[in-house]
């Protein structure tokens, strides 16, 4: 328990309400690819559309979260919270409603402009309130809310789809988010206003201290440039080359595992036959990983060190995508299934925390801005590459390709990082020397 251990102060208050707002996000975002055989057989899709209504949403999340950086020192943390749960759910309620292709691609683009804002606030805010050595492990619970809402979504819009029908298990799920999006917003803007009375009552010294809790300077708000704490690096500091390769490598292993995921429901339905609900389901195995993986990654991460941690992601993403076109629907399916979770839930909390770790004040919110915005774009773009791979040739060959080229690319960026690292090393001998 070891991992999950922090005090019951204001960090932990700080950590759970965003855990809490992390879930009720990613509900409606959540369902569309397990709903997705559903939808495909109501509106006779081919493999290409079915990734391009994917990536209309993905896209646009990415897109959309690259101002964000910026706005972040100018808009309160509740507003992106409040559109980021109940903007999604007033959303799900549109392609509930929709009643062809072009109106769901049009719900969808709405609906990524509404949540492009919840990761890169939550992941800044968190890292101007948590300590330094607490932010991995942070981070890594902040992650177990979006595992949840992954794991249990499936599995209650089946059982939705199943009395009413795609449509009908968008609008049941979607009610109830609006509702929480409420909620949590308020709770949000409370707590921001309580972080900011705290800390004027310090007697003037500027910082809120809370044994392990961080610090946020007197008179701002969360959402508000932090104080640059000399431990953290500045922007005339930084190892530019490094921070670049370990973005372009968290990004390759995201977009490339989740465009693979998004194809896995029909894949199952389509090459083992099975029923569309059981095809669902499997979103909730992958994402069940995230319970423990998640902040198991982040408790590591504090202790080991990110870039190992994410190299290991990289390392066997490739290999398990490809083993996923050699074993039949089984148990080993169903294990590779979860070890494609492990991948995600490392990779996640793993890079937020570099990222958090590697900047600081203005710069941090610009670079995480960057950070989600290449994510989402790259998985937008890759989701309907192997929707025509697989429109042209088949799924088989459309994921072995994909999984080489994953491998290859996470090879070139582990040697590159090893480069960095000796002549980090090489520099410091160097300076001894001297």
């Amino acid at each position: 328990m070891k991992l999950l251990k922090f005090r019951f102060n204001r960090t932990g208050k700080a950590v759970i309400s965003f855990t809490a707002a992390h879930f009720s996000h990613h509900i409606i975002i959540a369902i569309m690819t397990p709903l997705l055989p559903l939808i495909r057989t109501n509106l006779h899709l081919n493999y290409t559309q079915s990734g391009i209504l994917l990536s209309a949403f993905t896209l646009t999340y990415g897109v959309a979260q690259l101002p964000v950086g910026w706005l972040l020192n100018r808009i309160k943390a509740q507003t992106f919270v409040f559109m980021g749960i109940a903007g999604v759910g007033i959303t799900g309620l549109l392609i509930g409603f929709s009643g062809s292709f072009y109106l769901l691609i049009a719900a969808q683009i709405i609906m990524g402009i509404m949540g492009s804002g919840y990761h890169p606030t939550a992941v800044y805010f968190l890292s101007n309130v948590v300590d330094h050595s607490f932010k991995g492990r942070a981070l890594g619970i902040h992650t177990i809310g979006g595992s949840l809402s992954y794991f249990l979504s499936p599995i209650l819009a089946a059982a939705a789809a199943s009395a009413w029908g795609w449509r009908g298990a968008y609008i049941s799920l979607s009610i109830p988010v609006i509702a929480l999006g409420i909620f949590i917003s308020l709770m949000t803007a409370h707590f921001s206003r309580t972080l900011n009375y705290s800390s004027d009552k310090q007697g003037g010294n500027g910082t809120l201290q809370s044994n392990k809790a961080g610090s946020i300077p007197a008179g701002t708000s969360p959402a508000d440039p932090p104080a640059v704490p000399p431990a953290e690096a500045s922007a005339a500091s930084v190892n530019w080359l490094r921070l670049v390769t370990v973005i372009t490598l968290s990004v390759t292993i995201g977009a490339i595992v989740g465009a693979v995921i998004g194809f896995i429901p029909l894949y199952a339905v389509d090459a083992f036959k099975i029923k569309e609900s059981t095809a669902a389901a499997l979103i909730a195995v992958i994402f069940s990983a995230g319970i423990w993986a998640s902040p198991t990654a982040g408790f590591l991460s504090d202790r080991l060190g990110q870039i190992p941690l994410l190299l290991f992601a990289g390392l066997i993403a490739g290999p398990i995508i490809y083993l996923l076109t050699v074993f039949n629907f089984g148990p080993l399916f169903y294990i590779l299934m979860v070890l494609t979770g492990v991948v995600i839930f490392i990779r996640m909390p793993v890079s937020e925390s570099f990222l958090v770790g590697e900047t600081a004040g203005k710069l941090r919110s610009t670079i995480l801005g960057i950070y989600f915005f290449s994510s989402s774009l790259s998985g937008g773009l890759v989701t309907p590459v192997i929707g025509r791979l697989a429109d042209k040739i088949d799924f088989r060959t459309s994921f072995r390709i994909t999984a080489l080229f994953l491998f290859i690319l996470v090879v070139l960026c582990m040697v590159l990082l090893l480069a960095v690292r000796g002549n980090k090393k090489s520099k410091k001998i160097q300076l001894l020397a001297e």
